[in-house]
């Protein structure tokens, strides 16, 4: 049972006084505890208000005495400790009358513990940071390792290792703190500095720090040793008082601080205008240590963050790695700051809940990154995170957020991973409930749901809390007009597992009907173990005119009855707002598609996820692929469609039409024709509405190079792509310099490869032998990259002669690492199938004896790559099917297991073609 039930008394505060000498592997330190009665404490036993004890959390402590100080009187304690439950009991057997009834602020009342307290030496990253630990790093100017650095990790439950406390997250207490330490030496809590006295004889200072409000033990921070600052003081917007932020660092590195500082100074002043709420202490400090084995830890206005997640590189690194490690600064930091009011001055009760803390961190932090730093951030993890999040969540055995009774050995242990990344989202549709208009939700503008927030932290400042609590308010809050039952949405989100996958039809009345399911992978479920339990959705939905409708869908189907809601429909679920999967009908989808443009990008790419999600799935009808194949003819400005939507949408055009024309080569010509046709016309649509001849490449984002790239690689042979592919081909081989992007290098050489003749060939055969030859001449490009275009572009080859060639270039190369590549293109090329495999077989026994040997080996890797290669285009020729079953049946059981898949891949194939039939209505 809990301390907070079986003791007494409690903690009222904590006045601490630490000893340090740098030189010694201990510190010797003492606490002052003020009591009071506990409330919650019931026992009959009288004999207890006759004698005193309290249980109090330690671990690696030594208790050297302990008093109890009561009405002017002393009475010297007992102590008693408890390694496996890191407990200590303080108590004597003398006859104490203490008057429980009349115990009041006035009454002295409290328990002196000295102790001995142990600091950990930690020298690598695989050394824990827990209670104090202390390190020595090397003096720059010096070079030796001389310099001292000794800070403390409280959470979760590592207080008990720097003092005896009460270590629970829901107890508060103020905490006023002394330290005596090297006169020489820096030192930061979390609060500031109050008086610092040099005690000369002995080369020590005494720095005492300003009390603390309540705060859990959990959040308790200091360190001291050789440091070094940058500060900024910023004016914040609601306190309306001068704001002290300093990063400390280890010496020498305070330079590499500067984007840090800077991100903080812009989101503290955000995020309390955001809360509308005084930041809780009078100053911010961040710590970069060198070693933290949480890599990140929300010490109450004292943070502290390792180093590679704070400080810029001083050596060289490229654009990109520049822009992921500002990235991951920004991420932490601005993270860490929202736990200075959620996680801090209010505190969840229980560890169970962590995943919300968390999660919570992670959105606000989201929003602000995006406000501020990067107006795409939503975007990229909308398209990223929440992508992922669903295919992980598509298991039956898929857990729902709430898990109780977690483990704390670690901050990390306290939440599951799914349940944090959930968790972002569930809170992101939270929060959509309380935007206004179309403006805020496509702007990722939650200040209305933060504000709420903000009301709730005032009411319940340093106290602890319960989610449920946070959704009644929200519920009874004036800016919830609508009346949505918070706490029954929030439940169905946190205790359901999965998420669902909803089917739009029209009833006969011409009203819309939603149906919803649990959405999940078929293949790998057993239905029978499935609850199929409705999620309390809301729903955002957007109409041609810009309309805003709500739904509220609470049961299995939802007829919309909503006036606004009409033929002229357009989106569901704006702005991908709520967890979910969505089935458009045709008539729907075509009319998504003509007002493409009227979607925002989110809603753009949530579009084509639609088809991305059921194309190949369970959920796939024969109206699915015609549907999309309808829809991408529909896009009349594909100029104007986001780039990353547009680019995914080519990625599903270009798989559909490889897997569709793969199967139709051998069984229908005429429509494989058709289908060839069909992308040939929608190819030369795309590159007309694009600029590609005297084009700045440098100018045009990533994104933008990779549309091109799609847009060229949907149809090597199209007459629009060889007219640009060539030219580009040329400025390869001649220049100018940087005239070529790397992002379109593989498309120009597959291009060029169309149409080679024996020359050309042994000019690429030259590069990949000596990529430096052109390499500056593209734009951000590497020797590898040149290397790898031009090996993959021996498979595009359609000449017969020079498929021979790449054939006998592979064979003679087979310990070059990734010469697979050269046969990549054969895959798309079926009349080459039947050569591919003679070929194969020609050389199965020498290889398939290399791979016997050492199956890790370069050439062992090359014969499963191989292999799974010339299996997969032999099983589709008819022709060759029965030839090479029969071949399988003597092989190793390795390869029997790639046959398989090459099998599954076959089938799955079939699957796209079913709707082959309605595919050539469309295409007439």
């Amino acid at each position: 049972m809990s301390l907070l039930f079986t003791n007494q008394y409690l903690p009222k505060d904590y006045n601490l006084s630490f000893v340090f000498n740098k030189l010694k592997p201990n510190y010797t330190a003492k606490v002052v505890i003020n009591l009071s009665k506990n409330i919650n404490y019931s026992n009959d036993n009288t004999d207890d208000n006759k004698s005193f004890s309290i249980t109090l959390n330690t671990a690696e402590i030594i208790s050297i005495s302990s008093v109890l100080k009561y009405s002017n009187r002393s009475y010297k304690l007992k102590a008693v400790t408890n390694k496996e439950n890191e407990s200590t009991k303080y108590f004597t057997d003398e006859i104490i009358e203490i008057d429980n009834d009349n115990i009041t602020e006035s009454t002295q009342f409290s328990l002196e513990i000295s102790f001995i307290g142990s600091i950990r030496k930690i020298l690598t990253y695989n050394d824990v940071t827990k209670g104090v630990f202390s390190t020595k790093y090397t003096d720059p100017s010096t070079g030796k390792s001389d310099l001292f650095l000794l800070s403390t990790h409280s959470q979760p439950h590592f207080a008990r290792y720097i003092f005896p406390c009460l270590d629970i997250i829901n107890w508060k207490c103020p905490i006023s703190l002394t330290l005596t330490l090297d006169s020489q030496l820096s030192c930061v809590s979390n609060l500031p500095i109050e008086s610092s006295n040099y005690i000369s004889e002995a080369s020590n200072k005494i720095v005492k720090f300003e009390t603390s409000p309540p705060m859990s033990t959990s959040l308790f921070s200091f360190s001291i040793g050789n440091m070094e600052y940058i500060e900024n003081i910023i004016e914040l917007p609601v306190s309306m008082k001068s704001f002290p932020i300093r990063i400390y660092t280890m010496i020498g590195d305070s330079s590499r601080a500067d984007y840090a500082l800077s991100i903080v100074s812009s989101a503290i002043v955000q995020l309390e205008k955001k809360f509308n709420v005084n930041y809780p202490l009078p100053k911010l400090d961040i710590m970069a240590i060198p070693f933290l084995s949480d890599g990140g830890v929300e010490n109450w206005s004292m943070i502290q963050v390792i180093n590679d997640h704070i400080l810029l590189p001083d050596w060289k690194v490229n654009d990109d790695q520049l822009t992921n490690l500002k990235k991951t600064i920004r991420d932490v930091l601005v993270h860490e700051i929202v736990h200075m009011y959620v996680g801090n001055l209010i505190t969840f009760e229980s560890y169970d809940h962590t995943w919300m803390n968390e999660s919570f961190a992670t959105f606000m932090s989201n929003t602000i990154i995006n406000e501020l730093f990067d107006h795409d951030n939503w975007y990229k993890i909308i398209n990223n995170d929440l992508t992922n999040l669903k295919n992980n969540n598509m298991q039956f055995d898929t857990h729902p957020i709430f898990t109780s009774n977690v483990k704390s050995n670690r901050i990390h242990d306290t939440f599951p991973r799914n349940s944090y990344e959930k968790g972002i989202f569930v809170i992101r549709t939270l929060a959509s409930l309380f935007v206004e208009n179309f403006d805020q939700l496509n702007n990722e503008n939650y200040d209305k749901f933060f504000l709420m927030i903000g009301d709730f932290i005032k009411i319940n400042q340093f106290k602890s809390f319960k989610p449920i609590d946070l959704w009644n308010f929200l519920k009874s809050h004036e800016y919830n007009h609508l009346q949505y039952d918070i706490p029954t949405i929030m439940n169905s989100w946190i205790r359901t597992p999965g998420f669902p996958i909803l089917s739009i039809t029209k009833d006969e009345s011409g009203k819309f009907k939603i149906e919803q399911h649990r959405c999940l992978d078929y293949p790998e479920t057993d239905l029978s173990q499935v609850e199929d339990i409705p999620f309390q959705i809301p729903l955002l939905i957007k109409s041609v005119d810009d309309k805003l409708a709500r739904q509220l869908m609470t049961d299995r189907t939802l007829i919309i009855n909503d006036d606004t809601i009409n033929d002229d429909f357009l989106f569901i679920n704006a702005n991908e707002s709520a967890i979910a999967n969505i089935i458009y009908p045709e008539s729907v989808s075509n009319s998504i598609a003509t007002n493409i443009t009227k979607l925002n990008k989110v809603e753009q790419m949530q579009f084509f996820k639609t088809f991305g999600a059921t194309i190949g799935s369970e959920y796939q009808t024969k109206d699915t692929i015609v549907s999309f194949f309808k829809a991408i003819k529909l896009i009349k400005k594909s100029n104007k469609v986001d780039k990353v939507a547009f680019s995914f949408a080519l990625s599903i055009l270009s798989n559909l039409h490889k897997s569709i024309a793969t199967l139709s080569y051998f069984e229908d010509a005429k429509f494989y024709k058709k289908i060839n046709l069909f992308v040939d016309e929608l190819t030369n649509k795309y590159i007309s509405q694009f600029e590609w001849e005297n084009l700045d490449w440098s100018k045009l984002t990533t994104e933008e190079l990779k549309l091109r790239n799609f847009i060229l690689s949907l149809k090597y042979d199209n007459s629009s792509a060889q007219s640009i592919g060539l030219k580009l081909f040329k400025k390869v081989m001649h220049g100018p310099k940087d005239s070529v992007p790397v992002e379109i290098l593989g498309s120009v050489f597959n291009i060029f490869a169309q149409t080679c003749n024996l020359k050309d060939y042994k000019e690429i055969n030259k590069l990949v032998r000596n990529p430096g030859l052109v390499v500056k001449n593209i734009l951000n490009g590497t020797d590898n990259d040149v290397q790898t275009a031009a090996i993959n572009s021996l498979g595009f080859m359609k000449n017969t002669e020079l498929i021979y060639k790449t054939l006998n270039f592979v064979t003679t190369n087979p310990d070059v690492k990734m010469i697979e590549l050269a046969l990549l293109g054969l895959r798309f090329q079926m009349s080459s199938f039947q050569e591919l495999w003679k070929w194969y077989l020609s050389h199965y026994t020498v290889w398939y004896s290399k791979y016997a040997r050492d199956s890790n080996s370069y050439q062992g890797l090359f014969f499963k790559h191989v292999t799974e290669l010339a299996l997969e285009c032999a099983y589709y020729d008819p022709s060759l099917r029965r030839e090479v079953e029969k071949f399988i049946s003597s092989r190793h059981e390795d390869v029997k297991t790639w046959f398989e898949e090459a099998k599954d891949k076959y089938e799955n194939i079939k699957l796209l073609n079913e709707a082959n039939s309605e595919l050539k209505n469309f295409l007439q």
